[in-house]
């Protein structure tokens, strides 16, 4: 079953275009890949399919709906989640109080907010020190996991290992993982060794220049992610 479908979508910043009829499907339950080299398009086009930018051209289709004209808050509302390659938080608020934030409107928070915690204890640790003292893997943990306990329909993470120590990089990546074993259908884009991430993938699309320039299984894209990246 189709979850998510980018179609033909072109978009770009004040009146300039920097993406051109990118076509991008998300199955229900796959972990899909966006590679490329740095400036190919691959946040522009997790923008748009997160209602944060309105495409030029083209469409979004979530689920069977269209939902090309909704915001980033009404993408949330359907079951969207978008996790950005900036840090996403509030710096004066705690840890907890950045959660009560990020889980508003849900009637489990605690819930919500104990399974994080299980999942990531040393968030636990730190849930009443303000989030401006976490380091970067502890602010990925905090989005990722988030999105994890929310269980969301469609997750979008754009470069969440940016920066990370591979240590962490694969705490975040078996996260990922884990949404997917669970139904939640995950776009996530990789700048930081791509083999690793398109190994894991079910299927994987190279941007390049602000189009997509090939695509296939995770397996295929990964035995060529070195030569596509130069």
């Amino acid at each position: 079953m189709e979850c998510l479908n980018i179609n033909n979508v072109s978009a770009g910043y004040g009146g300039g275009l920097v993406i051109w009829g990118v076509t991008i499907r998300v199955e229900k339950g796959e972990l899909v890949t966006l590679v490329g080299p740095n400036g190919a398009g691959k946040t522009t086009t997790c923008r748009v399919a997160g209602g944060i930018l309105q495409p030029a051209k083209g469409e979004i289709i979530f689920k069977g709906d269209n939902v090309t004209k909704l915001n980033a808050e009404e993408m949330y509302d359907k079951g969207i989640v978008y996790i950005p390659q900036e840090e996403n938080i509030f710096p004066s608020l705690t840890v907890s109080e950045n959660l009560d934030v990020a889980f508003q409107g849900k009637e489990n928070k605690d819930e919500c907010r104990k399974k994080l915690f299980e999942r990531f204890p040393v968030l636990g640790e730190r849930s009443t020190q303000k989030a401006e003292s976490l380091s970067g893997g502890e602010i990925q943990m905090l989005g990722v996991g988030s999105a994890l306990v929310l269980e969301p329909d469609l997750v979008i993470a754009d470069e969440p290992f940016s920066k990370l120590a591979p240590s962490i990089a694969e705490q975040i990546l078996d996260v990922i993982l884990e949404m997917k074993n669970r139904g939640i259908s995950v776009l996530m884009v990789s700048e930081t060794n791509p083999e690793r991430t398109l190994k894991k993938s079910d299927r994987g699309y190279f941007m390049k220049a602000g189009e997509i320039t090939k695509q296939g299984s995770g397996k295929e894209l990964a035995d060529e992610a070195a030569e596509l990246m130069i």
